[in-house]
């Protein structure tokens, strides 16, 4: 291969994921949009339950990103079962990250977002939006994971395609939901929880759609979820546990940082949230 043509197959891999970063980023902003129209409680609110949030999701991609180091070594090796069985091994851990993820949240939400704000009405709101949201965690860690996989095989279109529709049902749904346009009720924060759960499964049901009918290696039926060699299982753990804590400390860093700044009310959270937003479109190009 010429240096040229390297280049040009750089390009083509780089260009879609720097534009998902991108999209990603912009779904925040949109939320941000809709939801500060509510007030300072209610972005407040989003604000602080999306860093929550964040510990769980950002662990995904850790867990994610290590078992990707194998898919893309037995992709290499034309090793289509150990592309199998690594992939499981990410199924696996993410799943269990998620059950016990989802248990705590489920049952004691507002004993987590206490430790992160007192102020009773944001509180309200936050619980709120995270008992919907944590609905959507089936279909997020199997987009991160689906997404990843693919990524690591060269195929970084369609994860920016899947992004791009959701960001597209998101921000309708937004306006719908959120300020009860069309006839529906308006919901506030609720309908934003609402809006990115049918957003997330919309991403996945793309995803997996192309994934069953393209027949990519990696992909794996669910009832063989549980057949991984046990060497394998160990070493993708050992790369996933130093990523995952590294996510789980950054996350939990963001979450803390929002909680520092929230004893100085809602506008503060507020403000902060919509400067990250804005930030972060700048980081995401980088």
């Amino acid at each position: 291969m010429t240096t040229k043509e390297f280049y040009r197959e750089y390009i083509k891999i780089v260009i879609p994921l720097m534009f998902q970063g991108l999209v990603t980023t912009l779904v925040a902003m949109v939320d941000n949009l809709m939801v500060g129209q509510l007030g300072d409680l209610a972005i407040a609110a989003v604000a602080m339950s999306n860093r929550i949030l964040g510990i769980v999701l950002f662990t995904l991609f850790g867990i994610a990103a290590a078992s990707s180091v194998f898919i893309a070594q037995f992709y290499g090796a034309r090793d289509k079962e150990m592309q199998k069985e690594a992939f499981r091994t990410s199924l696996i851990l993410s799943s269990g990250l998620v059950f016990v993820s989802f248990l705590v949240l489920l049952l004691i939400p507002e004993t987590v977002v206490h430790f992160f704000v007192q102020d009773i009405e944001i509180e309200r709101l936050a619980v709120a939006y995270i008992r919907i949201m944590i609905l959507g965690f089936v279909p997020y860690l199997l987009t991160i994971n689906y997404g990843t996989a693919l990524k690591v095989v060269g195929q970084v279109r369609l994860p920016l395609v899947a992004s791009l529709s959701g960001v597209v049902l998101n921000t309708c749904l937004n306006y719908v939901l959120i300020f009860g346009n069309f006839g529906f009720s308006a919901m506030g924060v609720e309908g934003a929880a609402i809006a990115t759960v049918f957003a997330r499964l919309l991403e996945f049901g793309i995803i997996y759609y192309v994934v069953y009918t393209t027949g990519f290696d990696f992909n794996t039926k669910f009832k063989d979820i549980f057949k991984v060699d046990r060497a394998l299982f160990k070493d993708v753990c050992y790369k996933a546990i130093p990523l995952a804590v590294n996510e789980i400390i950054w996350a939990f860093g963001q979450a803390t940082i929002l909680k520092l700044y929230g004893v100085r009310g809602s506008n503060v959270i507020a403000a902060l949230s919509i400067s990250d937003t804005t930030t972060s479109i700048f980081y995401s190009i980088t």
